[in-house]
């Protein structure tokens, strides 16, 4: 049987007592998920297409234009993280949009422009952070 993660960390003494409980709960959530063997979601997009993200990972292929992706709500993916990956050499970008009301780093919207780059994005609840 193959071993089970146990999230075992020291935290700082200095961290606040509702960001130890915060950290300490997303911790043993990825540790369930990972001990329920829990998958990776891989989806795709082509080029001039406008589509939802759904998928842990997205490889995006922009090779015949630009490729506008909106993130999906914020709340609904809570303390999960979305990786978006340009897999095409030219200089068409995958254009990445919060949904409304929400942000991507502050912004509604970023872009990747340069062959087999990664975004890996997470959410709070709220919005979304690059990491």
């Amino acid at each position: 049987m193959p071993s089970r993660v146990n999230p075992m960390i020291v935290l700082p003494a200095s961290m606040e007592e509702q960001s130890r409980r915060e950290v300490t709960r997303i911790l043993q959530e990825f540790a369930e998920q990972i001990n329920r063997g829990a998958t990776i979601d891989i989806g795709s997009a082509t080029a001039t297409s406008t589509f939802t993200i759904s998928a842990d990972l997205t490889l995006v292929d922009a090779t015949a234009g630009s490729v506008t992706a909106f993130l999906p709500k914020a709340i609904d993916w809570r303390d999960r993280t979305i990786h978006i990956k340009k897999m095409n050499a030219n200089a068409e970008a995958i254009h990445i949009h919060a949904q409304s009301g929400e942000t991507v780093d502050e912004t509604a919207c970023i872009a990747i422009t340069v062959q087999f780059v990664c975004l890996q994005i997470v959410s709070n609840g709220s919005n979304w952070y690059i990491v």
